[in-house]
């Protein structure tokens, strides 16, 4: 299992797909309350299944997900789309930071032996 980070570092309300096609998500590592502030929920998830996850909106900063690894040489694969206001760090542990845009999408493939590798539309 390994900790995948997503930080805005502006604080701005995180708006985001991240879809696995290596790796599987299992979970979500850190719970967020559950009660609003000012109209706004700690945690909203849209969707969250095994390949596929889509937050709109949270209070923490960043937000942690948990996945399950693949064994061989590429051990996690997403692409994700920024859908939000700020910038979007994607930052798995032990591996390099993917940077996103507002309104960019990207593929990004952590390799274990070798740097990661980015593809964008």
């Amino acid at each position: 299992m390994i900790d995948v980070i997503f930080l805005m570092p502006g604080n701005e309300p995180p708006n985001f797909t991240a879809d696995l096609s290596v790796g599987t998500w299992a979970g979500v590592a850190t719970t967020p309350a559950a009660s609003a502030i000012g109209g706004r929920s700690h945690l909203n998830l849209e969707v969250f299944e095994p390949s596929r996850l889509a937050l709109v909106d949270t209070l923490d900063n960043p937000i942690r997900f948990q996945a399950d690894e693949d064994p061989g040489p590429v051990f996690l694969e997403i692409t994700v789309a920024n859908q939000g206001a700020g910038v979007l760090h994607v930052e798995p542990a032990g591996a390099s930071t993917l940077i996103l845009q507002p309104g960019e999408r990207a593929t990004v493939s952590y390799h274990r032996n070798a740097p990661m590798s980015v593809r964008k539309p």
